[in-house]
């Protein structure tokens, strides 16, 4: 269940400067993130991005239209069933679907993709691995599967038990004429799946990454971008943030990983997504990121943002009508600023829990996750 809803709402006078790129003659430390964090800082553009909201697009549902709703999550490490899904085209899973590869999850994790396509919330899924799916990185897991398995898996069985969905495993898919690359690799980190060193090896591998890619899957973010942790500092691929801004120039670059970098940032022409499902915790708090991507390739990507059309009476008779809300109901009415379906909605976890004041983290995401099923219109 999601914790909170984040509203992206940006100036609409603001106007975008020219994005700078890291220079390929500035000295960089490719093992010390951080410090090349602090030198290129200065030439990284932080701009607003499109919303519905700015662009005074009506939101439109209907299957006939010129662009793709898409659907974002990734890092839900066997947690996939108790993520709220709103209703899109296309579902992209940013990796880390399990916890080290096991192949119950996994079988898990291709039943619930079925279960959505049978249920035509999605017309396509797309996947990619993580650090985390060790069982996809066969030569790898051989050698250090005592340390993560008190027996060895069946690397072929768990890849073989991912279905119904477009496994991208540094190849592309095109859907809708828009080009799509997922790629699971990361900078080395305690001896997980699919791990690269920074620099040389690095550089090879996103140079393979073709040049007409429109939609860029990686499990793990470039630097800068939903890649802080927290006492530690960026954590993500200089090459990698180079390889997008200089030659890549995709409109979206989806990745996960690092779950504390949950969030969308851009740089006036890609729009950086980490949809991290869970926290650092494990929890699986975070909200999807719902974009709505033109299948013009030259029109840029759209941030959706979750809405209501409750009105606070309507609200208030939802509260009503829910058992362990209902005492709640004249607090509701009598407040100054009535709680209609949007307040609800593009608040956070806490100020929800300020507003209705109330104690139990427990009986309050319960209580979320009930509305946020009751408005199942809410993207």
């Amino acid at each position: 269940m999601a914790s909170k809803y984040i509203i992206y709402l940006m100036d609409s006078n603001f106007q975008t400067p020219p994005r700078q790129i890291i220079s390929s003659q500035q000295e960089q430390d490719s093992n010390d993130p951080e410090k090349t964090w602090q030198t290129i800082q200065s030439s990284q553009s932080f701009v607003p991005y499109l919303t519905e909201k700015s662009t005074d697009r009506p939101y439109n549902p209907s299957s006939q239209k010129n662009y793709s709703r898409i659907v974002c999550m990734s890092d839900t490490h066997g947690k996939h069933r108790d993520i709220d899904l709103p209703k899109g085209d296309i579902l992209i899973h940013g990796g880390d679907f399990t916890r080290s590869g096991e192949k119950e999850t996994i079988s898990d994790v291709s039943r619930y993709f079925g279960e959505l396509l049978e249920q035509h919330k999605f017309q396509q899924i797309i996947c990619i691995a993580g650090n985390h799916e060790l069982t996809f990185d066969d030569d790898h897991y051989k050698d250090v599967h005592e340390h993560f398995h008190s027996s060895p898996m069946d690397c072929s069985a768990s890849r073989n038990a991912l279905k119904n969905c477009i496994y991208l495993q540094d190849s592309s898919c095109n859907i809708h004429s828009m080009e799509i690359y997922g790629t699971p690799w990361t900078p080395f980190y305690y001896n997980w799946g699919f791990q690269q060193t920074r620099g040389y090896e690095s550089r090879n591998r996103w140079r393979g990454i073709p040049s007409t890619t429109d939609i860029l899957i990686s499990h793990g973010p470039p630097l800068g971008r939903g890649d802080e942790v927290p006492h530690v500092g960026k954590v993500g691929c200089v090459d990698l943030l180079q390889e997008v801004q200089e030659r890549l120039r995709p409109r979206v670059h989806i990745f996960g990983h690092i779950h504390e970098g949950y969030g969308i940032s851009s740089d006036g022409t890609t729009l950086f997504v980490n949809p991290s499902s869970v926290t650092k915790q494990y929890r699986p708090c975070n909200p999807c990121i719902v974009l709505d991507v033109p299948h013009d390739i030259t029109q840029p990507p759209i941030v959706v943002q979750p809405h209501s059309n409750l009105s606070a009476d309507e609200v208030i008779s939802w509260f009503d009508s829910y058992e362990f809300s209902s005492p709640l109901v004249p607090y509701l009415a009598s407040l100054q600023n009535p709680l209609d379906g949007n307040t609800f909605v593009h608040s956070t976890f806490d100020e929800i829990r300020d507003i209705l004041q109330i104690t139990s983290r427990k009986d309050l995401k319960a209580l979320m996750k009930s509305f946020v099923k009751f408005n199942a219109d809410c993207f």
